[in-house]
């Protein structure tokens, strides 16, 4: 397997365009991984989906420790002409049900490490707009939405530059590896696709699909994560700022 050309380089990882003589001719996609238990999530995810006939969905084509290669999505990711409605369609083909012999994880436990991990960081995340209280508000709204019993699969990380648009249709990348409520999966593109529609615009389009109060429950839940994580390692001050708004706007009632 050979790397041609260096695509993106982040805080978990590396990814390349790569070629492999036994590969297709359209290429791969390398992903070097600092993180492994998340590159295994991501891997099982895939093997799960290929099970289970789920489509929109890259395919895994060799995984080893740190290091999976994936075949290469001819197109265009973060398109700013993504019909909210083609989203829909493929989001709800890859929420189907999943045994409980699949082996992901469940969406609860996934969450709850993402709030312990808030509140580890809140005293570096000085005035951010989200205090202890309200994490413990997200706490317990995330138990009450995760008790839903929903079972379907998620991606877990949907946002535009996860999105590929082909001539056949959108194609999702990187998959969490998650099962769960869909409507995460709505709240999550809420909240990361503000360059193509306002995010409460977003919540309420997508709450038509999955509930309106369901979907801006999760956003809330997931924006008082982000707006901690984003303020202590001292990023975008603006989305620090909409996050934590939105995170008090879904859980000013939850407990009061």
């Amino acid at each position: 397997m050979h790397p041609t050309e260096n695509l993106h380089a982040g805080t978990s990882g590396l990814v390349f365009r790569a070629r492999c003589d036994d590969a297709s001719s359209g290429g791969l996609a390398l992903k070097l991984s600092f993180d492994e238990p998340e590159l295994e999530a991501e891997h099982q995810a895939l093997g799960v989906a290929q099970e289970l006939d789920i489509r929109p969905l890259a395919r895994a084509y060799r995984y080893r420790r740190g290091a999976m290669a994936t075949f290469w999505i001819s197109g265009r990711t973060a398109d700013p002409e993504i019909s909210p409605g083609d989203l829909v369609a493929t989001l709800d083909r890859i929420h189907i049900d999943v045994p409980e012999t699949a082996g992901l994880r469940l969406l609860g436990p996934h969450v709850r490490r993402h709030l312990d991990a808030a509140r580890g960081r809140l005293s570096r995340a000085g005035a951010c707009g989200v205090d202890e209280p309200l994490l413990e508000r997200a706490e317990h709204l995330a138990v009450a939405l995760a008790s839903t019993g929903h079972r379907s699969y998620l991606h877990g990380d949907v946002h535009p530059t996860n999105v590929v648009t082909t001539g056949t249709g959108l194609v999702l990348l990187d998959p969490k590896g998650l099962v769960g409520d869909p409507a995460y999966d709505a709240a999550v593109w809420s909240l990361k696709a503000d360059k193509l529609m306002p995010r409460r615009a977003w919540i309420d389009l997508l709450g038509a699909d999955y509930g309106r109060d369901r979907v801006a429950g999760w956003a809330a839940i997931v924006g008082a994560c982000h707006a901690v994580s984003y303020a202590a390692h001292g990023k975008r001050l603006d989305r620090v700022r909409a996050y934590a708004e939105i995170a008090r706007e879904g859980l000013a009632a939850v407990g009061a």
